[in-house]
């Protein structure tokens, strides 16, 4: 079952979801829901249709969006469907962040959410001129941003604001974000599929806690960074427990690296929270912070005949 059929099956039990979550959850899907109005049901297109977009133009983004979708499928009931593709927007968010985090020298101001989106549209514009410069010609992610603007401007090349709940939008963040992962990738010599970096985003992995899990997967001589299989006990037993024992001692190294200390057990506590598998309210309230942002960006967020248009051009 999709995102469509979610949406399809729990369109009228909004009502539900906010009587079973916290009070700011609830308060900001209430937001949410008055600000998209009838478009709510629409919006069960907007993933597959950017899926179908990133395919020529960034097919790690699309398999991550798809990796989304899957994860989502198998941890939200159809009465917590609605809320899909919104979580999955927030998952590409914070997902983002975090790379960006892991990119960004100590003292630098990092990318935001929005200059992100920028970026990957400039990403995406950059392939229309044949004399704009590639990424793999800068060192850093804001380096290359800096260029594309400046780029654009020369070529009077104006890049159009689009609500956050759009097909323009999640792929524009989607492209941006396939760029940071490739840097991380490189930088790190280490893979994330695109299965972990799904499941990162929507449980909130924090930069530190993405860092030890790489440090530990690097130090056991993994070519990838081997989470999902610890958590879902495909390792073997030696591998799991000096994996464990590894991104416990990377947590608390890196604590200690900013001056602070972490126990042994508080290191076991966040790896076990780590490890689980949020559903339906549960998952919803972990991400009310993330969903309060969404429903106070107010008329930014949606506009409906700018979906209706991106679906009619993608159908």
């Amino acid at each position: 079952m999709g995102l469509l059929d979610f949406v399809v099956g729990g369109v009228k039990a909004l009502g539900t979801v906010v009587s079973k979550v916290g009070k700011v959850a609830g308060n900001a899907i209430t937001k949410i829901c008055n600000i998209v109005g009838t478009g709510l049901s629409k919006l069960g297109d907007m993933i597959p249709v950017a899926v179908k977009a990133l395919a020529k133009i960034c097919p790690k983004g699309g398999k991550f969006l798809t990796n989304i979708t899957n994860l989502l499928a198998k941890t939200l009931t159809p009465v917590f469907g609605p809320l899909s593709p919104i979580i999955a927007n927030i998952v590409v968010d914070v997902a983002t962040q975090v790379l960006v985090s892991i990119l960004t020298p100590v003292g630098e101001q990092e990318m935001s959410i929005e200059e992100a989106e920028e970026y990957g549209a400039l990403i995406e514009e950059s392939q229309n001129h044949s004399n704009w410069s590639s990424t793999t010609e800068f060192e850093s992610a804001r380096e290359y941003y800096e260029y594309l603007k400046s780029k654009a401007d020369e070529d009077g090349v104006v890049i159009t604001p689009a609500a956050k709940l759009s097909v323009e939008s999640i792929k524009r963040r989607t492209v941006a974000m396939g760029d940071l992962w490739d840097r991380v990738e490189n930088k790190e010599e280490i893979k994330l599929t695109p299965e972990f970096l799904a499941f990162a985003g929507l449980r909130l992995f924090t930069s530190d806690q993405m860092k030890a899990l790489i440090i530990a997967s690097k130090e056991l001589g993994f070519d990838t960074v081997k989470f999902m299989e610890l958590k879902d006990n495909k390792l073997t037993k030696e591998e799991s427990v000096k994996f464990n024992e590894s991104i416990v001692t990377a947590l608390q190294n890196i604590k200690a690296s900013k001056g602070e200390n972490l126990s042994e057990d508080d290191a076991y506590t966040i790896l076990v929270d780590m490890k689980k598998t949020l559903h339906n309210e549960k998952l919803v309230d972990s991400l009310k912070n993330q969903l309060e942002s969404y429903a106070n960006l107010g008329d930014k967020l949606f506009n409906e005949k700018q979906l209706d248009d991106e679906l009619k051009d993608n159908h």
